[in-house]
């Protein structure tokens, strides 16, 4: 699949996370996608009175604001070159019912009620291209999950926009560059995974006082440094900084894998640029 079918879906979940209430993705798919146990979601709180009159259902009971998507989705649809999974079969135009399509999720909208889309996962969909910078416009972005497609390109600093963020796993792709030095504000991260990628440099100690972290998986990479922040975190279990190329640490890549890979030319300019500052 070529970089714009990627970028369309891309913009697609960024669009769909900005503009519905994001109440979180089911705790299933973040054992997915970081093999690590989490919460499971509160129970939806029981019905109140609503001072805004709520809008009247859609023909065949389906809620207005999932019917507003349908156009949105056909139109991505239709731009697709490649579906190797056959996802998009899922997505019938003869079904406006966003919640029979596949990597949709639906829940709640707390003021009036109704389904709205709440989420999107492709995980292991096989999608390829960069993650565009303007993935920093998804300020309400709580969970993104990008692992196991194929992702090239650096990492942008944008990420570093997306202040709400709890969830960011884009393992098991081919990306490369340093980590921006942006990330340090994400503030209410609690899981992070970059393992399995082409990234290097030093790993950005500030990113390791982020108070809520409890998963760094920096693994199976081409990291060179870590700070002493970090390897606080390494001995708590962490941050799993295995199969990269760091003096001092144990199960690291071969000097020989290090000196072949720090040789070839480096395309990801160091991005310095703090927007939480």
């Amino acid at each position: 699949m070529g970089n714009i079918s990627f970028f369309a879906f891309l913009l697609l979940s960024i669009f769909l996370l900005h503009s519905c209430f994001y109440n979180g993705v089911d705790a299933g798919l973040r054992r997915k996608a970081l093999e690590t146990p989490s919460a499971a979601p509160s129970a939806a709180p029981s019905a109140a009175p609503s001072a805004a009159p709520s809008a009247a259902p859609s023909a065949g009971g389906i809620s207005p604001r999932i019917l507003k998507f349908y156009p949105i989705i056909q139109e991505f649809k239709n731009r697709v070159a490649n579906d190797p999974k056959g996802i998009l079969k899922t997505w019938d135009p003869n079904d406006k019912n966003v919640r029979n399509y596949k990597g949709f999720f639906c829940d709640l909208y707390p003021a009036d009620k109704q389904q709205t889309v709440a989420g999107v996962d492709f995980n292991g969909f096989e999608f390829a291209g960069p993650i565009p910078k303007s993935i920093g416009q998804a300020k309400n972005l709580r969970e993104a999950l990008l692992n196991d497609n194929q992702l090239t390109g650096c990492l942008p600093c944008e990420i570093g926009l997306l202040a709400n963020a709890t969830v960011f796993n884009v393992s098991a792709n081919s990306l490369t560059g340093p980590i921006p030095k942006s990330f340090q504000c994400l503030a209410d991260l609690e899981k992070l995974s970059l393992a399995k990628n082409q990234l290097y440099g030093s790993v950005p100690d500030t990113m390791c006082k982020i108070s809520k972290l409890v998963l760094l998986d920096l693994s199976d990479n081409n990291f060179s440094e870590i700070g002493p922040e970090c390897k606080k975190l390494i001995a708590q279990k962490v941050v799993d900084p295995k199969g990269n190329c760091i003096n001092g640490l144990p199960n690291q890549r071969s000097k020989a894998e290090c000196d072949a890979f720090l040789s070839k030319p480096k395309s990801c300019p160091a991005q310095n640029t703090i927007p939480c500052s």
